[in-house]
């Protein structure tokens, strides 16, 4: 597969990512872009940090040498993790990568939010990277480490195990004053729906940060010039992805090693 000199690389821990990617492709068609789901490795929310830390350099390595010029973190665990000395390292500027917290971070500061819900993995929510950005722009700032749903949605456990979870959070919010929730993995967009049925009823407004992301991506990389390729990589076979190249209109994606 030949691409056009602006490549740009989407790396997650498994499947999460491509609900960063879907939105991204909604914003630039002609974009060129190679994905990578380390999902032998998944979820790297339950990891601990230097784990995601030296799993995140191998996937950037991979996607250097696959020729990407810019690089998306669709991974808020990666996201809450990397840091500018770890892109020095790897001789990767500023200018050509973005993550999850910065993107959300501009949204935040513009929607005038009472009450945020950050639902998480326990690593994200443990790592107080949002919570240190978002909560002096809010008026009351809860950060909620789940961790079974990333799981149970990156290898397919079932609808109703992943439906139970999602019942169980609200649950904890019953009698509680009006919130936004932002969904702060990655995964927990693919089940957006079973987000919106089981918080009907419930004063809660839910944010896919994954569109924000994508409005940055649209500000970093011109794809003037960009033929829509798409390199989906995963690191083990899986279902779930299957399902999700269908749904993308990609043919199959490419296992790996990194």
């Amino acid at each position: 597969m030949e691409f056009s000199p602006s490549i740009v690389g989407v790396f997650d821990s498994g499947v999460g990512g491509m609900s960063v990617l879907s939105a991204i492709r909604k914003r630039m068609p002609n974009l060129d872009v190679i994905y990578v789901g380390d999902n032998v490795r998944a979820p790297y929310g339950n990891r601990t940090e230097e784990e995601v830390k030296q799993y995140t350099k191998e996937i950037l390595r991979f996607l250097q040498r696959k020729g990407c010029t810019h690089f998306v973190s669709a991974c808020n665990s990666i996201s809450a993790l990397v840091t500018q000395e770890i892109l020095d390292e790897l001789g990767i500027k500023a200018s050509q990568y973005v993550d999850m917290v910065q993107p959300t971070k501009k949204y935040v500061t513009n929607a005038h939010i009472g009450r945020l819900l950050v639902l998480a993995t326990v690593l994200t929510t443990k790592s107080k990277v949002y919570e240190a950005h978002l909560s002096p722009l809010v008026g009351e700032y809860v950060g909620i480490g789940e961790p079974n749903l990333a799981r149970q949605i990156e290898f397919n456990e079932g609808k109703e195990e992943i439906r139970e979870t999602i019942s169980s959070f609200f649950t904890t919010q019953k009698g509680m004053p009006h919130a936004t929730l932002l969904l702060s993995c990655t995964h927990y967009p693919l089940v957006r729906h079973v987000f919106e049925e089981e918080g009907s009823g419930f004063p809660i407004d839910i944010v896919d940060p994954s569109e924000y992301v994508a409005q940055e991506v649209e500000i970093m990389v011109d794809d003037t010039n960009g033929r829509g390729t798409t390199l989906l990589c995963m690191t083990r076979e899986s279902e779930t992805m299957s399902k999700l190249t269908h749904e993308l209109g990609v043919d199959g994606y490419t296992i790996v090693s990194l």
